[in-house]
């Protein structure tokens, strides 16, 4: 611990020294809200929502806010995605159950030629 904080001070030293004698530029502000309280902060852990799904291979993206099926089928690896219509627990629920529901459908199939035909309906990713 004392080798970081010696390490840190050596760092900032240095830094002083650079901007002393004009041969850089100060490191921009890392709180932007505190200059510009209009631009939204970036999400972080606590303001995140973790979701189950209950079914294997639909896991929900915390960070992009969406359900993503992904499972292999005749080796092949399966994803599509389900983008909720907004941010409201209902909406969360709707796109969960549409997940979940390819995904049982596709568990389902029988051949390739049934899951091609299915995800080409569905307009789903591969």
């Amino acid at each position: 611990e004392e080798s970081i904080v010696r390490a840190r001070a050596d760092a900032i030293a240095y830094l002083e020294d650079v901007l002393r004698r004009g041969l850089g530029k100060a490191p921009a502000a890392r709180n932007v809200q505190a200059y510009n309280p209009d631009v939204p902060s970036a999400k972080g852990p606590d303001d995140l929502v973790k979701y189950k799904s209950g079914e294997k291979g639909v896991n929900w993206n915390i960070w992009a806010q969406y359900w993503h099926v992904r499972i292999t089928m005749f080796r092949k690896e399966r994803c599509r995605i389900f983008h909720p219509t907004s941010t409201a627990p209902e909406a969360i629920e709707a796109a969960r159950i549409e997940a979940v529901v390819h995904c049982r459908a596709l568990r389902q199939a029988q051949s390739e030629v049934e899951v091609e035909a299915m995800l080409a309906n569905a307009g789903g990713r591969t």
